[in-house]
């Protein structure tokens, strides 16, 4: 039954986007994880540059890092995807998702005392970084599908996507007030709130007679890779994904500008 303050919430609402009765207090709370999620993306972001920018390895300058990193991170999906799939298809979807944000919340403090401690973190906290920009952002947006029927997307999604937007705007702007590593202290700091609100939304949404029990029990479907290996297009655009960073690092800049007017025709320049 919706409460007296989910009527005023969709009163509010009601100036933006077409809220029904009882649907704001759900709004509301996605569109408050959306913007904790890319405020503290946004600082975890600035934080890397930083650490990058000034740490190089190997032999690399942090900017020859920063290319090489693409690639890693192409790679590392490849060990990373099929232990999320497997993982979602034993526990339950909120169970997954408070894994997933305790994992990152923990993965923060790790590198921030690595950091304390003089180890040189750049690389592997960019590497981090993109595959938890990828993981939690889908993650986030597949459960709000799982909300909502077609019809109420089509109504809501926008106003929650506005969490995103002013979490883009928010987190340059927190990321000012602290170091850099003392950014990945603020940056847990926003993620930990998040798993109170998922929780906070199961319990303000299980009494809608349209949520079944599909979306709470672990996803069973064959995943992503499956379509990859079945398809020959997308094979041969996942094999590229980690080479062409290489070539970006290791081909001159002129050399490239030499190929594209050559397969243009000199028309882009």
């Amino acid at each position: 039954m919706p409460t007296p303050g989910s009527s005023a919430l969709t009163r509010v609402l009601r100036p933006f986007t077409r809220v029904h009765h009882g649907e704001g207090a759900v709004v509301l709370l996605l569109l408050a994880l959306m913007f904790l999620l890319l405020a503290s993306y946004y600082a975890m972001k600035t934080s890397r540059e930083g650490l990058i920018l000034g740490q190089g390895a190997f032999g690399f300058s942090g900017q020859q890092l920063k290319a090489y990193a693409s690639g890693g991170m192409a790679l590392s999906l490849l060990v990373v995807v099929p232990a999320y799939s497997a993982l979602a298809t034993r526990v339950r979807r909120l169970r997954l998702i408070e894994i997933s944000y305790a994992v990152v919340i923990v993965s923060l403090v790790l590198f921030y005392v690595l950091a304390q401690l003089g180890v040189n973190i750049g690389l592997s906290f960019f590497i981090w970084i993109g595959l938890v920009n990828v993981f939690l952002v889908a993650q986030f947006w597949s459960y709000a599908n799982d909300l909502y029927t077609e019809d109420q997307g089509r109504r809501l999604f926008a106003i929650i996507a506005l969490g995103g937007s002013l979490g883009g705007v928010a987190g340059p702007r927190i990321a000012a007030v602290a170091s850099t590593e003392g950014l990945l202290l603020v940056a847990a700091a926003m993620l930990v709130p998040c798993i109170a609100i998922f929780h906070l939304i199961e319990r303000t949404h299980v009494a809608d007679p349209q949520i079944g029990e599909a979306q709470h029990a672990p996803i069973e479907s064959p995943g992503g890779f499956s379509l990859v290996w079945a398809d020959r297009y997308l094979l041969l655009i996942a094999t590229l994904v980690p080479m062409v960073p290489v070539m970006v690092a290791k081909v001159p800049t002129e050399d490239w500008r030499e190929l594209i007017e050559m397969l243009t025709g000199g028309r882009l320049f």
